[in-house]
């Protein structure tokens, strides 16, 4: 959990056109906040969280959704930074815990990461996303705009490898946390870059009980 005043933005990757290395975008930080949030993490116990304020810089994960949000970063982010080596379902109370924050504190929750991250296939000739990893996607969005988490948890594991998500499911357990399991998907945006990156993005709003 990222408490700096003052973000950077860093360009974390490579090879691409010149233009995407001009794009700026740097909110501030609320390190209050981001003690509050941190606190609440800990006091669910599933997975143990501390702030720092030595952190590279925000990543292209992340502001290049959020400059389209808040195109004049005028709302304050707070990174939080997820560990695939912790099991990922245990990141379905830290989830819980940014809701219950939320609960007191006005929150946008912005979760990154490609459903298909082939980056592999990024450049290559006559390449192309195999069909298995775009079952994948289509299970996972129209799970999302279903409201049906189990769809996610079930789908086969080899297409899951096949479409090789950044993050493997940890975002999205993440996700499960925050909305819980009465929502509902809107589709936003559903597309794939490179022949290797989809950018599928999906609102998800809370169902509530009239």
């Amino acid at each position: 959990m990222v408490a700096q005043r003052e973000l950077r933005q860093i360009y974390d990757f490579y090879g691409f056109p010149d233009k995407f290395y001009s794009v700026r975008y740097r909110p501030h930080g609320d390190p209050e906040l981001a003690e509050v949030i941190a606190r609440k993490i800990n006091s669910f116990g599933g997975v143990p969280c501390t702030t720092t304020e030595e952190w590279g810089g925000l990543d292209h994960g992340a502001w290049s959704p959020l400059m389209h949000v808040f195109p004049n970063a005028d709302v304050p982010v707070i990174p939080l930074s997820l560990c695939d080596e912790i099991e990922e379902i245990s990141y379905r109370d830290v989830g819980r815990a940014v809701r219950a924050v939320a609960e007191e504190t006005d929150l946008f929750v912005c979760a990154t990461g490609s459903i298909i991250h082939r980056l592999d296939l990024y450049g290559r000739d006559n390449s192309s996303v195999p069909e298995v990893a775009n079952r994948y996607l289509g299970l996972v969005t129209m799970a999302l705009i279903n409201g049906e988490w189990d769809k996610i948890w079930s789908a086969p594991v080899s297409w899951m490898r096949e479409a090789s998500p950044e993050g493997g499911l940890v975002p999205l357990r993440f996700l499960s946390g925050v909305v819980g399991n009465r929502f509902m998907g809107h589709l936003l945006a559903n597309e794939i870059e490179f022949n290797a990156a989809s950018l599928t993005t999906v609102k998800l709003d809370e169902v509530r009980e009239i």
